[in-house]
């Protein structure tokens, strides 16, 4: 899955899905807590899907919790459909460009925001430690 071009190009503040209005929904995800998200993640899945978390490949039922996850329900050795895909935030802003000067999380947020009304699903962000959507 790609991110498409019109959502990294000439960002600015107007577009931002500012992190608060994300967490209003569900204000338990402001605690971190890998193991959970990561059954969350799960859902999306039959317990016997293959998934891909990191390099390793599992059933969705037995896969561990890790910091960048693919979900991919596969037929034989073919990928049928992609359900989740998870980014780092320095993935989520590779090629961006701005119309207005704004840190990395602002420029996060307004990705998110045009990927919001563009109406594409978003399944999951990482933060990469390096002022992702968190600073």
């Amino acid at each position: 899955m790609r991110i498409p071009r019109n959502c990294r190009k000439c960002l600015c503040h107007r577009d931002r899905w500012r992190l608060e209005q994300m967490l209003t929904a569900q204000p338990d995800l402001r605690e971190e807590d890998p193991e959970r998200d990561m059954n969350l993640w799960r859902h999306l899945f039959a317990p016997n899907d293959v998934v891909r978390v990191g390099d390793v490949y599992s059933e969705a039922s037995s896969a561990k919790s890790g910091e960048h996850c693919w979900g991919n329900n596969w037929r034989a050795d073919a990928i049928e459909a992609t359900a989740a895909v998870c980014w780092s935030a320095s993935a989520l802003l590779r090629g961006s460009t701005y119309r207005a000067a704004m840190s990395r999380s602002q420029a996060c947020e307004a990705v998110l925001g045009r990927l919001r009304v563009a109406g594409i699903q978003i399944i999951m962000v990482v933060v990469d430690g390096g002022g992702g959507l968190v600073s």
